[in-house]
């Protein structure tokens, strides 16, 4: 019995998308003193995220056990990469804006 067995694969993908494009929108909506990047996202970014979710939505007819988890890894990997550096602001007083290098 496999760990995907017992879960909803299009709930894991709508939610996995939500938590995506949520953590990518508020990332770079925040202001540059908080550690976003003060505007919207550019258009590819969102594009792409769209056709990833729609793709994995497909794949997710097809082999739920390959889509499931692939789309709960997105989410996490999105939410690391703008969150750790929102929470390095926010606890250590730091001003790196999300996707840029530290000064």
């Amino acid at each position: 019995m496999a760990i995907t067995d017992n879960w909803n694969t299009e709930a894991v993908i709508l939610t996995s998308a939500i938590v995506t494009t949520g953590s990518t929108f508020g990332a770079s909506v925040l202001p540059e003193s908080v550690g976003g990047q003060g505007g919207l996202p550019h258009p590819r970014l969102i594009f792409g995220t769209a056709f990833t979710f729609i793709g994995l939505s497909i794949l997710g007819q097809f082999a739920p056990e390959v889509a499931g988890p692939l789309a709960l890894a997105i989410a996490v990997t999105a939410m690391t990469y703008y969150g750790m550096p929102l929470l390095d602001n926010a606890f250590n007083g730091a001003k790196n804006p999300v996707g840029r290098k530290p000064q």
